[in-house]
């Protein structure tokens, strides 16, 4: 069999209704699930292996989402049984910021301004105690730029 508008129809619906893979491949009559599972991923098909127990938001966890913005969302997560993406993504969706502030100190600030052109993120996230991803979007915001 060759796939065609159809058969990707079908494989669509059949994947919309939560058949496995295994299922999927017995229904088009292949015998290596491989075969669906690729065609799935091309067709952007994808399985969220981190799907919570939870797949909808109840009143209870919104009240929780809300009355925990002084917490990360990992801290969220693991109280809501959910991944830290989707309180993120809630949080972001809901309007809710976080109030858990994370200003760079004096000192941090120092190093940053005194180290990063010359010796980069990295370096400066050691000095500081902060990710690297952290430092060099404070080093963007601040204007200031590596020599290399």
């Amino acid at each position: 069999m060759r796939w065609n508008d159809k058969a990707d129809d079908d494989l669509r619906t059949l994947f919309s209704n939560d058949y496995s893979d295994e299922e999927i491949a017995d229904y088009f009559g292949f015998e290596d699930i491989r075969t669906v599972s690729r065609r799935r991923q091309r067709l952007r098909l994808l399985r969220n292996p981190h799907r919570s127990e939870h797949k909808t938001w109840t009143e209870r966890d919104i009240g929780i989402l809300e009355s925990t913005l002084h917490l990360t969302c990992d801290e969220v997560a693991e109280r809501l049984n959910k991944t830290s993406e989707a309180i993120n993504s809630m949080r972001k969706r809901l309007g809710l910021k976080s109030k858990r502030l994370n200003r760079w100190s004096k000192d941090q600030l120092q190093v940053l301004y005194q180290e990063y052109r010359q010796h980069g993120a990295e370096h400066v996230a050691k000095k500081t105690g902060r990710a690297p991803s952290d430092v060099w979007k404070k080093a963007n915001a601040e204007g200031i730029r590596r020599c290399l």
